[in-house]
């Protein structure tokens, strides 16, 4: 954490520090240096609906693996492996008409706008 008269910053970083104190007329960054020094090597994975990217990265640039054909590289065809089946269910109910019973048909599938959001 950085304070001064005119600002506040602070960061949060993947590695620990010692709990250290100092005032001064500027900002101590001298534990910083390793961490900016060093050429740290991670992999980004970036997720939306419309895309699947990773990226190879150091501090100084970041590279896109290229991922396998068969790997889906969005929601859409993530979900066409899915498979809903609608289902039917039926009772009888009551007396219907010459003493017989009546057939109620009731059941679920896959709504309209589930259908919507799986073609976008």
């Amino acid at each position: 954490m950085f304070r001064s008269a005119d600002c506040v910053r602070y960061f949060r970083l993947p590695i620990d520090f010692p709990e250290l104190v100092v005032v001064t007329d500027q900002f101590h960054i001298k534990p910083l240096l390793g961490f900016l020094t060093a050429d740290g090597h991670f992999f980004v994975l970036a997720l939306s609906q419309n895309a699947v990217r990773l990226l190879e990265c150091t501090r100084y640039k970041a590279d896109e693996v290229k991922l396998p054909a068969t790997m889906p590289t969005s929601l859409s065809d993530s979900l066409k492996f899915d498979d809903i089946e609608k289902q039917l269910q039926l009772h009888s109910v009551g007396q219907g008409g010459e003493g017989g019973r009546t057939a109620v048909f009731h059941g679920h599938g896959t709504g309209s706008e589930e259908e919507k959001a799986k073609q976008e």
